[in-house]
């Protein structure tokens, strides 16, 4: 696996080479040597044990095949770096570039109009909303998170001996939005067909990094009474599995299997993930890459994945067997059917209003 040193010197000097010569790089196909090549610019850091690192393991399947190069960039927290690094390496001799979240959008609008013949992914967000079709060089793709989350929702109300259950989330955007619309349309699922009630507990971190923040919202959630949380904070997010290692209460994660990342090194913290949401950027990164290679991604375009198309789910573990029942886990297995034949819509933040959202996230609050 080759990671890159953010920003070396001799990437800084071609950069202001080019930039000083007037015309831009024209980026990927400088050189045809039969070798495809891929870049991945993380902007945070690595050590999530979800979103970032997933996309990470995403890039080194792909470095692991014949014929492909796959090396990545962890760029960190410091953004007044993160587009002057993007406009680096678009001018070596990469095929695809992917750049993930909202937080890249802006530097992607502009990269992208300035070197019309590389060719990029982003995911987890779009590079221009309702304007996508102007950027024939990128694709954007989002998730329907909401879908798996709706699931996450059922299972923590089958599970809540309080009725009481919580969100934590990271930043109050759309993308987190939307794990806490579904989480909270699938416990209300579950309430309907059991007649009975619950409360919902969210909080917001306001970054994806601050776990210590996270822990404190997360513990006081359990104190209050809420014996089960999701999070949905990426690297912040480890914090809230502190608090319910320290509460002994339960916790689902997100994006990835997170029981599987604890199992070794922190059994009792793994014990207590009763499922995690999954959304797949990993698949999605090679997905897209080997299509891309293949001449059969399309750019100009923003799609949408989810149940349907196998990469947004529930993680179905030990842990999941053991603490949902079978009665529960085949209702989940029927929902899971209903969402991806239309019978169930959930709701998206994607496709609501924030009155729309507030008011959703409202419904339950204690």
């Amino acid at each position: 696996m080759k990671k890159i040193a953010l920003l070396t010197l001799m990437l800084i000097a071609s950069y202001f080479v080019a930039a000083c010569n007037g015309e831009p790089s024209n980026g990927a196909g400088n050189e045809d040597d039969g070798i495809f090549r891929v870049m991945l610019l993380v902007n945070g850091n690595l050590g999530d044990r979800s979103f970032f690192d997933l996309a990470v393991e995403g890039i080194q399947s792909l470095d692991a095949m014949e014929g492909i190069e796959a090396s990545y960039i962890e760029m960190g927290t410091d953004s007044s770096i993160w587009e002057s690094t993007l406009r680096t390496v678009s001018q070596q001799n990469y095929d695809l570039i992917f750049v993930g979240t909202w937080q890249m959008s802006e530097n992607l609008q502009r990269t992208a109009n300035r070197y019309p013949n590389q060719r990029y992914v982003i995911f987890d967000s779009e590079v221009h909303e309702d304007r996508n079709d102007e950027y024939d060089n990128v694709h954007s793709i989002l998730f329907n998170q909401s879908e798996a989350a709706f699931l996450a929702g059922y299972a923590a109300a089958s599970l809540t001996e309080s009725l009481k259950i919580g969100f934590v989330g990271g930043q109050r955007i759309d993308t987190i939005n939307d794990f806490a619309i579904g989480f909270i349309e699938g416990a209300e699922h579950y309430a309907s067909v059991h007649d009975t009630g619950f409360t919902v507990y969210t909080s917001y971190v306001g970054s994806f990094d601050n776990s210590a923040l996270a822990r404190s919202l997360a513990q006081t959630q359990y104190n209050n009474g809420v014996d089960i949380i999701f999070q949905a904070a990426a690297q912040a997010g480890l914090g809230v599995f502190d608090a319910a290692k320290a509460t002994n209460n339960f916790v689902i994660g997100v994006d990835t299997d997170q029981y599987e990342y604890f199992i070794d090194d922190d059994p009792l913290k793994a014990s207590l993930i009763v499922t995690s949401v999954l959304k797949k950027v990993d698949h999605v990164i090679v997905d897209s890459a080997l299509a891309h290679m293949n001449d059969e991604l399309e750019f100009g375009v923003l799609i949408r994945l989810g149940l349907s198309e196998g990469i947004v789910g529930l993680a179905k573990n030990d842990n999941y067997d053991t603490y949902i029942t079978q009665i529960n886990r085949d209702a989940i297995e029927a929902l899971e059917l209903a969402i991806i034949d239309g019978s169930i819509v959930v709701s998206s933040a994607y496709d609501l209003e924030t009155s729309a959202i507030n008011a959703i996230l409202d419904r339950n609050r204690p």
